[in-house]
């Protein structure tokens, strides 16, 4: 089967895998894109994802950066002194519900 380059064979042999599996909507891109998905959130960088996927374009792999542990934590991190820490609390002398102070 890997000797050729016939579609048909791979999706003869893919169809069967799944019914066997019981597997429904699942298809050969999909684990394309889980292996691309995967790499990115494991910190691997888009260069070598594209050379991976064997992209031709920059732009095709750019789908995937939207993954990157550094994108998370950046949007995340401009809430980091949004509300004052526990110990700023304790000295303002604000009631606190579970964690959080209570402003009036």
């Amino acid at each position: 089967m890997f000797g050729t380059r016939n579609w048909n064979a791979f999706r003869t042999a893919w169809e069967g895998a799944l019914t066997g599996a019981k597997i429904d909507d699942c298809r050969f891109h999909d684990l394309r894109h889980t292996f691309a998905s995967w790499l990115v959130q494991r910190g691997r960088s888009l260069p070598e994802v594209q050379e991976a996927l064997g992209h031709a374009s920059q732009a095709m792999t750019l789908r995937y950066s939207h993954l990157t542990p550094e994108h998370l934590r950046a949007a995340v991190a401009v809430l980091d002194d949004v509300l004052p820490s526990s110990a700023q609390r304790q000295h303002i002398g604000s009631p606190v519900v579970e964690g959080v102070a209570v402003t009036h």
